[in-house]
């Protein structure tokens, strides 16, 4: 009985780890439909920024509209270091209705009518937010309820940092943190605040 149920399982599972995972790069998404944004169409390679959060949005999906203001205001804390991208395969009218209605926040919709967002990224569920550093390299999966001003602004630094570093023999010293959660975030930090103090 349990292995019939592990193979009723397995498709939702092996879906669930076909898209992108932390670590892996993006390529340069052609973007077909765009609203909200002073171009109708673009690229991830010409829209991204330092940081840029990719979230898989719903007009339907309460906690992706109870997400947008928190959204907004990374944006207007970062500015241009970072850069936020709803993706939606939901007709272009209905989204223009909702962000003429809400207008809850100012960052560009992805209207993904060919599913290449949705087809590359493959979100097991709603909500599902990728946040992408300035190579488009995937930091995390999580969802936009479970990032920060700390997570983000670690994100950033760490990219700047990278940046600055000139290249070193100790591969290990310039090796950026990798952080999928917050919960994550804090055990690293608690981590490394015990092991300061044991050293003390």
């Amino acid at each position: 009985m349990k292995f019939f149920a592990l193979i009723l399982l397995f498709p939702c599972f092996s879906y669930s780890q076909t898209g992108y995972k932390t670590g892996d790069i993006v390529g340069d998404l052609k973007i077909a439909k765009l609203l909200n944004y002073s171009s109708t169409s673009s690229s991830l390679n010409k829209i991204h920024s330092n940081i840029t959060i990719i979230d898989f949005f719903g007009t339907w999906c309460a906690p992706c509209v109870k997400a947008l203001p928190e959204l907004q205001a990374y944006k207007n804390k970062f500015k241009e270091d970072v850069s936020i991208l709803l993706i939606s395969t939901e007709a272009e009218n209905k989204l223009t209705k909702f962000i003429s209605s809400r207008q809850l926040f100012t960052f560009p919709v992805v209207v993904d009518e060919d599913n290449l967002f949705t087809n590359n990224f493959k979100p097991p569920s709603y909500p599902y937010t990728v946040v992408l550093d300035k190579n488009l390299k995937v930091l995390s999966v999580t969802n936009a309820a479970d990032l920060s001003e700390a997570i983000l602004k670690k994100f950033i630094d760490e990219g700047k940092q990278i940046m600055e570093t000139k290249p070193s023999s100790d591969a290990a010293v310039n090796q950026p943190v990798t952080i999928t959660t917050a919960k994550a975030y804090m055990i690293s930090m608690n981590a490394l605040v015990k092991l300061s103090q044991d050293f003390m």
